[in-house]
Protein backbone atom coordinates (compact mmCIF):
# COMPACT_ATOMS: atom_id res chain seq x y z
CA UNK A 1 0.00 0.00 0.00
CA UNK A 2 1.60 3.59 -0.96
CA UNK A 3 2.36 5.60 1.66
CA UNK A 4 3.11 8.77 -0.50
CA UNK A 5 -0.30 10.76 0.44
CA UNK A 6 0.09 14.66 -0.13
CA UNK A 7 -1.42 16.61 2.29
CA UNK A 8 -3.98 17.86 0.17
CA UNK A 9 -5.74 14.64 -0.83
CA UNK A 10 -6.41 13.96 2.89
CA UNK A 11 -9.09 16.82 2.90
CA UNK A 12 -12.91 15.04 1.64
CA UNK A 13 -13.39 19.09 1.14
CA UNK A 14 -11.10 19.92 -1.86
CA UNK A 15 -9.69 23.07 0.28
CA UNK A 16 -9.59 24.98 -2.56
CA UNK A 17 -13.43 25.40 -2.36
CA UNK A 18 -14.83 28.12 -0.10
CA UNK A 19 -17.13 26.97 2.83
CA UNK A 20 -20.07 28.98 0.98
CA UNK A 21 -19.59 27.48 -2.04
CA UNK A 22 -19.86 23.22 -0.31
CA UNK A 23 -22.07 24.37 1.94
CA UNK A 24 -25.08 23.47 -0.40
CA UNK A 25 -25.38 19.82 -0.17
CA UNK A 26 -27.34 20.27 -3.66
CA UNK A 27 -24.66 22.43 -5.25
CA UNK A 28 -21.85 19.71 -4.87
CA UNK A 29 -20.70 17.56 -7.44
CA UNK A 30 -19.58 13.90 -6.04
CA UNK A 31 -17.07 11.76 -7.69
CA UNK A 32 -18.25 7.98 -7.08
CA UNK A 33 -15.73 5.20 -7.98
CA UNK A 34 -17.07 1.80 -7.97
CA UNK A 35 -14.32 -0.71 -7.28
CA UNK A 36 -14.02 -4.79 -7.17
CA UNK A 37 -12.23 -6.83 -4.98
CA UNK A 38 -8.82 -6.57 -5.86
CA UNK A 39 -8.06 -10.20 -5.91
CA UNK A 40 -11.13 -10.20 -8.73
CA UNK A 41 -9.91 -7.30 -10.81
CA UNK A 42 -8.43 -7.47 -14.35
CA UNK A 43 -9.22 -12.04 -14.90
CA UNK A 44 -8.45 -10.94 -18.50
CA UNK A 45 -4.63 -10.02 -17.58
CA UNK A 46 -4.25 -12.74 -15.52
CA UNK A 47 -2.10 -15.19 -18.40
CA UNK A 48 -0.38 -11.40 -19.36
CA UNK A 49 0.67 -10.33 -15.56
CA UNK A 50 0.18 -13.56 -13.46
CA UNK A 51 0.38 -12.76 -9.54
CA UNK A 52 0.85 -9.42 -10.38
CA UNK A 53 -2.76 -8.90 -11.54
CA UNK A 54 -3.29 -7.39 -8.30
CA UNK A 55 -0.71 -4.82 -7.56
CA UNK A 56 -1.57 -3.01 -10.86
CA UNK A 57 -5.10 -2.68 -9.81
CA UNK A 58 -4.17 -1.14 -6.61
CA UNK A 59 -1.63 1.42 -8.44
CA UNK A 60 -4.47 2.15 -11.06
CA UNK A 61 -6.88 2.55 -8.06
CA UNK A 62 -4.45 5.07 -6.10
CA UNK A 63 -3.87 6.73 -9.08
CA UNK A 64 -7.79 7.53 -9.70
CA UNK A 65 -8.47 8.40 -6.08
CA UNK A 66 -5.40 11.09 -5.85
CA UNK A 67 -6.64 12.87 -8.81
CA UNK A 68 -10.17 12.57 -8.06
CA UNK A 69 -9.22 14.31 -4.41
CA UNK A 70 -7.30 16.93 -6.50
CA UNK A 71 -10.03 18.23 -8.63
CA UNK A 72 -10.88 22.16 -7.99
CA UNK A 73 -14.26 21.21 -9.44
CA UNK A 74 -14.96 18.19 -7.09
CA UNK A 75 -16.26 18.53 -3.74
CA UNK A 76 -16.85 14.76 -2.36
CA UNK A 77 -15.55 11.53 -3.20
CA UNK A 78 -17.12 8.30 -2.75
CA UNK A 79 -15.80 4.70 -2.61
CA UNK A 80 -18.88 1.62 -3.20
CA UNK A 81 -16.79 -1.52 -2.73
CA UNK A 82 -16.67 -4.56 -1.16
CA UNK A 83 -13.04 -5.30 0.10
CA UNK A 84 -11.49 -3.91 3.22
CA UNK A 85 -7.83 -3.28 1.60
CA UNK A 86 -10.06 -0.82 -1.02
CA UNK A 87 -11.60 0.85 2.20
CA UNK A 88 -8.31 0.97 3.41
CA UNK A 89 -7.06 3.25 0.86
CA UNK A 90 -10.16 5.31 0.34
CA UNK A 91 -9.93 6.41 4.20
CA UNK A 92 -6.74 6.92 3.92
CA UNK A 93 -7.14 10.07 1.70
CA UNK A 94 -10.47 11.25 3.77
CA UNK A 95 -12.54 9.65 1.19
CA UNK A 96 -15.69 8.21 1.99
CA UNK A 97 -16.70 4.64 1.59
CA UNK A 98 -20.15 2.71 1.62
CA UNK A 99 -20.27 -1.08 1.24
CA UNK A 100 -20.93 -3.37 -1.60
CA UNK A 101 -24.39 -5.10 -1.08
CA UNK A 102 -23.17 -8.57 -0.61
CA UNK A 103 -22.95 -10.79 -4.55
CA UNK A 104 -23.73 -7.13 -6.02
CA UNK A 105 -22.83 -6.87 -10.06
CA UNK A 106 -20.95 -3.51 -10.97
CA UNK A 107 -24.02 -1.74 -12.07
CA UNK A 108 -25.82 -2.52 -8.33
CA UNK A 109 -22.66 -1.81 -6.82
CA UNK A 110 -23.37 1.75 -8.73
CA UNK A 111 -26.85 2.34 -7.90
CA UNK A 112 -26.11 1.62 -4.10
CA UNK A 113 -23.10 4.40 -3.97
CA UNK A 114 -25.21 6.42 -6.07
CA UNK A 115 -28.07 6.10 -3.68
CA UNK A 116 -25.82 6.62 -0.55
CA UNK A 117 -25.27 9.91 -2.51
CA UNK A 118 -28.60 11.18 -3.08
CA UNK A 119 -29.33 10.17 1.30
CA UNK A 120 -26.62 12.84 1.79
CA UNK A 121 -28.25 15.02 -0.82
CA UNK A 122 -25.90 15.07 -3.37
CA UNK A 123 -27.31 15.42 -6.48
CA UNK A 124 -24.18 15.44 -9.16
CA UNK A 125 -22.52 12.69 -9.38
CA UNK A 126 -19.23 11.78 -11.84
CA UNK A 127 -18.94 7.91 -12.26
CA UNK A 128 -15.18 7.18 -12.52
CA UNK A 129 -13.74 3.48 -12.62
CA UNK A 130 -10.85 2.81 -11.00
CA UNK A 131 -8.82 1.42 -13.99
CA UNK A 132 -8.12 5.01 -15.41
CA UNK A 133 -3.96 5.21 -15.09
CA UNK A 134 -3.88 8.76 -17.13
CA UNK A 135 -6.50 10.33 -15.38
CA UNK A 136 -5.38 13.85 -13.91
CA UNK A 137 -7.13 16.26 -12.03
CA UNK A 138 -6.71 19.42 -14.59
CA UNK A 139 -8.44 16.98 -17.07
CA UNK A 140 -11.18 16.08 -15.04
CA UNK A 141 -12.00 19.69 -14.44
CA UNK A 142 -11.68 20.37 -17.83
CA UNK A 143 -14.18 17.99 -18.55
CA UNK A 144 -16.72 19.41 -16.27
CA UNK A 145 -16.13 22.81 -17.41
CA UNK A 146 -17.26 21.61 -21.06
CA UNK A 147 -20.29 19.40 -19.72
CA UNK A 148 -21.53 22.45 -17.79
CA UNK A 149 -20.81 24.92 -21.23
CA UNK A 150 -22.49 22.78 -23.62
CA UNK A 151 -25.23 21.45 -20.86
CA UNK A 152 -26.32 25.06 -19.46
CA UNK A 153 -29.54 25.21 -21.78
CA UNK A 154 -30.65 21.44 -21.23
CA UNK A 155 -33.34 20.48 -18.91
CA UNK A 156 -32.05 17.23 -18.51
CA UNK A 157 -28.30 16.15 -19.93
CA UNK A 158 -26.08 13.96 -18.87
CA UNK A 159 -22.00 13.36 -19.56
CA UNK A 160 -20.23 10.77 -20.65
CA UNK A 161 -16.89 10.09 -21.85
CA UNK A 162 -16.21 6.83 -24.11
CA UNK A 163 -13.01 4.29 -23.92
CA UNK A 164 -10.78 4.54 -26.64
CA UNK A 165 -12.42 2.36 -28.50
CA UNK A 166 -15.94 3.84 -28.27
CA UNK A 167 -17.31 0.68 -26.34
CA UNK A 168 -16.84 1.42 -22.78
CA UNK A 169 -17.92 4.68 -20.85
CA UNK A 170 -15.22 5.88 -18.77
CA UNK A 171 -17.11 8.77 -17.35
CA UNK A 172 -20.42 9.72 -16.44
CA UNK A 173 -21.90 12.66 -15.32
CA UNK A 174 -25.01 12.37 -14.09
CA UNK A 175 -27.86 14.05 -11.58
CA UNK A 176 -29.58 12.20 -8.85
CA UNK A 177 -33.01 13.82 -9.47
CA UNK A 178 -32.95 12.14 -12.92
CA UNK A 179 -34.11 8.62 -13.66
CA UNK A 180 -31.46 6.60 -15.34
CA UNK A 181 -30.72 3.04 -15.50
CA UNK A 182 -26.56 1.98 -15.71
CA UNK A 183 -25.41 -0.43 -18.55
CA UNK A 184 -21.89 -0.85 -17.54
CA UNK A 185 -20.83 -3.58 -19.36
CA UNK A 186 -19.74 -4.61 -22.99
CA UNK A 187 -21.02 -1.82 -25.28
CA UNK A 188 -21.97 0.56 -22.39
CA UNK A 189 -21.10 3.80 -24.19
CA UNK A 190 -23.82 3.20 -27.08
CA UNK A 191 -26.31 1.62 -24.16
CA UNK A 192 -25.91 4.80 -21.86
CA UNK A 193 -26.68 6.84 -24.91
CA UNK A 194 -29.47 4.61 -25.69
CA UNK A 195 -30.70 4.67 -21.72
CA UNK A 196 -30.51 8.45 -22.21
CA UNK A 197 -32.79 8.63 -24.81
CA UNK A 198 -35.78 6.57 -23.40
CA UNK A 199 -35.60 9.14 -20.83
CA UNK A 200 -35.71 12.41 -23.11
CA UNK A 201 -32.25 13.27 -21.15
CA UNK A 202 -29.38 14.86 -23.65
CA UNK A 203 -26.02 14.03 -24.16
CA UNK A 204 -22.94 15.62 -24.08
CA UNK A 205 -19.83 13.91 -24.99
CA UNK A 206 -17.01 14.25 -23.58
CA UNK A 207 -14.02 13.05 -25.73
CA UNK A 208 -10.36 12.65 -23.57
CA UNK A 209 -7.57 10.82 -25.34
CA UNK A 210 -5.86 10.56 -21.55
CA UNK A 211 -9.98 9.56 -20.18
CA UNK A 212 -10.36 7.33 -22.63
CA UNK A 213 -7.62 4.74 -22.00
CA UNK A 214 -8.46 2.11 -19.67
CA UNK A 215 -7.10 -1.49 -18.90
CA UNK A 216 -8.69 -4.70 -19.64
CA UNK A 217 -6.53 -6.47 -22.48
CA UNK A 218 -2.87 -7.15 -22.32
CA UNK A 219 -3.02 -4.60 -25.74
CA UNK A 220 -3.79 -1.91 -23.89
CA UNK A 221 -0.93 -2.01 -20.85
CA UNK A 222 1.25 -1.85 -24.27
CA UNK A 223 -0.56 1.37 -24.91
CA UNK A 224 0.01 2.46 -21.80
CA UNK A 225 3.75 1.72 -21.49
CA UNK A 226 3.99 3.68 -25.45
CA UNK A 227 1.72 6.76 -24.02
CA UNK A 228 3.89 7.05 -21.25
CA UNK A 229 7.12 6.83 -23.16
CA UNK A 230 6.10 9.35 -24.86
CA UNK A 231 4.59 11.40 -22.61
CA UNK A 232 7.05 11.86 -19.75
CA UNK A 233 4.79 13.76 -17.37
CA UNK A 234 2.76 10.50 -16.73
CA UNK A 235 5.88 8.42 -16.14
CA UNK A 236 5.33 10.19 -12.15
CA UNK A 237 2.41 7.85 -11.13
CA UNK A 238 1.93 4.84 -8.85
CA UNK A 239 1.14 2.76 -12.02
CA UNK A 240 3.86 3.57 -13.81
CA UNK A 241 6.56 2.91 -10.88
CA UNK A 242 4.11 -0.60 -10.64
CA UNK A 243 5.07 -1.74 -14.49
CA UNK A 244 8.33 -0.42 -14.31
CA UNK A 245 9.41 -2.61 -11.65
CA UNK A 246 7.24 -5.47 -12.66
CA UNK A 247 8.23 -8.22 -15.17
CA UNK A 248 6.61 -5.89 -17.70
CA UNK A 249 9.47 -3.46 -17.18
CA UNK A 250 11.81 -5.91 -18.18
CA UNK A 251 10.72 -6.24 -21.22
CA UNK A 252 9.09 -3.00 -22.29
CA UNK A 253 12.25 -2.62 -24.93
CA UNK A 254 11.07 -5.28 -27.28
CA UNK A 255 9.41 -5.36 -30.66
CA UNK A 256 5.34 -5.59 -29.56
CA UNK A 257 4.54 -8.64 -30.98
CA UNK A 258 7.11 -10.51 -28.46
CA UNK A 259 5.80 -9.04 -25.76
CA UNK A 260 2.70 -10.18 -26.47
Amino acid sequence: MSQDISPLVSEMVNPGRSRQETENPEKMLWALVPVKKLSDAKQRLEPFLGAEREGLSRAMLTDVLDALCLCELIDRVMVVTADDQVADIARQRGISVTAEPAGAEMNTAIDHGVWAIKRRQGRRVLIVPSDIPLLTADEIDRLIRDFTRQAINYRAAIGITPSADRGGTNCLLIDTHQTFLFQYGPKSFNLHCSVARVFSTNIVILDSDTVSMDIDEPCDILDLLEFCHQHPEFQKTHTWNFLEQSSLGRTADQPRTQQL
